[in-house]
C-alpha cells in the first residue's frame, strides 16, 4: 500500500487493509507487484506512473491478476494513477471494499 493513500484512507484502502494480517511497503512498484504475482502478497495499491504498471499488466494477466484504477477502471497509460494490482478471482470482493 502506498503510504500516502494509507494515511489519507484513499478509496477506503486503510479500512480494507486493517482486515489483513498486515501492511507492507517495499518502496518499489515492480518489487511489490512481483511479490503479488509470486503469492507473497495478496494485492498492491499505489499511485504510480504508466512505466511502473505497464509490464505488470502484461505479466499479471497471464498469471490471473489485473491492474485497475481504484475506481475499477482500466488505467489510461498517460498519467500517474491510483491503481490496484489484484487477483482476478477476488475482484468483486475487493471492489466492494475499495471504492
Amino acid at each position: 500500500v502506498n503510504a500516502q493513500m494509507y494515511l489519507e484512507n484513499t478509496a477506503h484502502i486503510r479500512d480494507f487493509t486493517n482486515t489483513a494480517l498486515g501492511v507492507r511497503i517495499y518502496g518499489g512498484a515492480g518489487i511489490s507487484m512481483a511479490q503479488v504475482m509470486s503469492g507473497k502478497l495478496f494485492a498492491y495499491f499505489s499511485n504510480i506512473a504508466p512505466w511502473d504498471y505497464a509490464a505488470a499488466i502484461i505479466m499479471g494477466e497471464a498469471l490471473g491478476y489485473q491492474l485497475l484504477t481504484v475506481n475499477g477502471e482500466k488505467p489510461d497509460f498517460t498519467t500517474r494513477q491510483k491503481v490496484m494490482f489484484i487477483p482476478k478471482l477476488e475482484t468483486g470482493m475487493i471492489q466492494e471494499k475499495v471504492h
